[in-house]
């Protein structure tokens, strides 16, 4: 009988390598593998061994089991992303991809949970499975974070609202404001009007934090200013009717849009009516996300640094699930800055 060509034989597999391989390698004990490649918080180990290790474990491309490994950390390496997932918002998508990496980078694996319908008001907050932390995209109701804030889970909210044992890492929105009231007035404007589109003038839209920093920052700048506030949102009517209002009636010669879809709206709008923008009334917005660059004029916006948001507020959750107590009520507020386009010019 023939004997088979050695190249057709089936080869055996590769041996699986395992801790006890990468320890030889590396040179330290096995214990000290895992205590690295599982990332004990309070193991200390110098960088020059982390880093063999680490080598060793990438060369073979060896993980530890994810099983085994809760059950020897008693920990899940879980996290849970809650946020509203029938959302499309540029912003919220921004942040989600910039603090999933930091989470990963520490071993964590990350899953999305998405937040009930604002219509089910009587459900709260919660992860649908056991995790080590929370974090929050754009929450907006305080009440419903009762049971989480009462759990114990280290959580932290990126631009959106926490209870006292949370965290939360949001824009400076009064920051922002005074910076778009200041480009403004510096080019000569007086009569600036504020503006929230009737989609965001009712719940659940119209319970974000942001709302009421806005409008109360524009109204304290004006005021501070020795100036009329002119605000409008839903319950005063239409865009246009506000347009027609704001330009006909009270000369207003500039208008600050709560976020880039009221802007687009109020682009749309003056052309609609024939004002042109930025020679018969300039327009801004907050929110430096898509299409703000690409409409006609492109839009001077207000721009908040979502993808540090998302950062710091990965960088704090680590923080908490190592130490429960640390960052427990913490607030971090980042400043924005100006994006000026050619919405804006000063008054002819």
């Amino acid at each position: 009988m023939k004997s088979m060509n050695p190249s057709l034989k089936a080869s055996k597999p590769a041996k699986k390598v395992g801790i006890k391989h990468i320890a030889s390698e590396a040179g330290c004990s096995a214990s000290t593998v895992s205590r690295i490649l599982n990332n004990y918080s309070e193991f200390k180990v110098s960088k020059d061994v982390r880093d063999k290790v680490m080598a060793v474990a990438q060369k073979y491309n060896y993980s530890p089991h994810p099983i085994l490994r809760t059950i020897r950390a008693q920990k899940t390496w879980m996290v849970s992303l809650l946020d509203y997932g029938a959302s499309s918002h540029e912003a919220l998508s921004m942040m989600r991809k910039a603090i999933v990496p930091v989470l990963q980078k520490s071993g964590y694996q990350v899953g999305c949970n998405f937040m009930p319908d604002d219509s089910d008001q009587g459900r709260e907050y919660f992860p649908d499975w056991n995790v080590d932390g929370v974090a929050f995209a754009d929450a907006y109701d305080v009440n419903r974070l009762g049971r989480l804030d009462k759990s114990g889970i280290p959580y932290v909210s990126m631009n959106g609202v926490c209870g006292p044992n949370g965290a939360a890492v949001l824009p400076d929105e009064a920051d922002g404001m005074r910076q778009a009231f200041q480009h403004l007035y510096d080019q000569g404007h007086r009569e600036i009007a504020y503006l929230i589109h009737d989609r965001f003038a009712s719940p659940p839209a119209s319970t974000h934090i942001s709302v009421d920093l806005r409008e109360s920052a524009y109204v304290a700048c004006m005021k501070d200013a020795g100036l009329s506030p002119l605000v409008a949102h839903g319950a005063q009517g239409t865009l246009a009717r506000f347009l027609q209002e704001a330009v006909g009636q009270n000369k207003a010669t500039a208008i600050i849009c709560y976020n880039i879809y009221t802007g687009v709206a109020a682009l749309h709008e003056a052309w609609r009516q024939g004002i042109s923008v930025p020679k018969d009334l300039s327009v801004m917005c907050f929110d430096n996300v898509y299409p703000s660059e690409h409409t006609i004029p492109a839009m001077t916006c207000v721009s908040h640094h979502i993808r540090e948001i998302g950062e710091t507020a990965g960088e704090m959750l680590l923080k908490m699930m190592a130490d429960s107590e640390t960052m427990r009520g913490h607030t971090v507020r980042l400043k924005p800055h100006l994006t000026v386009r050619e919405s804006t010019a000063p008054v002819a």
